[in-house]
C-alpha cells in the first residue's frame, strides 16, 4: 500500500514519511509496504525503524549510476545514498540519545536484587575465585 498521508494511524506512514518515500502509487514507492512490516519486526521503536528503512532505501541506490539528466542537471544515485546515509546515522543518534548505561552495584538493595536475578549471566570473575587450599598468600592472611 502507498504513502496514505496518516502517519500516525496508518503503521508504514510514519516510517514513509521520516525517510521520505511519500509516493501515492505502487510504482513510485521506494520500499514495498510488505518491506515496511518486516522492519516494523526488526525494531521496537520508531527512530531505529527510520534508521534500517534509511539504510535500505540508500542500498537501493548504491549503484552509482546516472539517475536523471535533464539538460546540464544530473543527480547521482551516489547522492542519494549520502543522503539516506546521512540521514540514517541522524536518526540513529536520535535513538540512541535516549538509552541511558546502566551502572550497577550503586546500592546494597540494587546489587542484592542483581544477586538474585536467576536469569543473570554469572560473572566471569569473582572473589576468592584464585583461592586453591594451600596457596594462601600469607601476608594476605595476616591484614598487611
Amino acid at each position: 500500500m502507498p504513502y496514505l498521508g496518516a502517519p500516525t494511524s496508518t503503521n508504514n506512514d510514519g516510517i514513509r514519511l521520516a525517510v521520505g518515500d511519500l509516493s501515492t502509487t505502487v510504482a513510485g514507492q521506494m520500499l514495498s509496504s510488505a518491506d515496511y512490516t518486516f522492519i516494523r519486526t526488526l525494531a521496537g521503536d520508531y527512530a531505529s525503524r527510520v534508521v534500517i528503512a534509511a539504510r535500505m532505501v540508500g542500498a537501493k541506490f548504491a549503484d552509482g549510476s546516472i539517475m536523471k539528466k535533464v539538460g546540464d542537471l544530473t543527480i547521482q544515485k551516489g547522492e542519494r545514498v549520502t543522503f539516506y546515509k546521512n540521514l540514517a546515522d541522524q536518526w540513529e543518534r536520535r535513538a540512541l540519545a535516549g538509552v541511558a548505561p546502566y551502572l550497577g552495584g550503586r546500592s546494597l538493595a540494587d546489587k542484592d536484587s542483581v544477586e538474585d536475578d536467576t536469569d543473570r549471566n554469572a560473572p566471569a570473575f569473582q572473589r576468592g575465585a584464585f583461592d586453591f587450599p594451600g596457596t594462601a598468600d600469607p601476608q594476605r592472611s595476616t591484614g598487611l
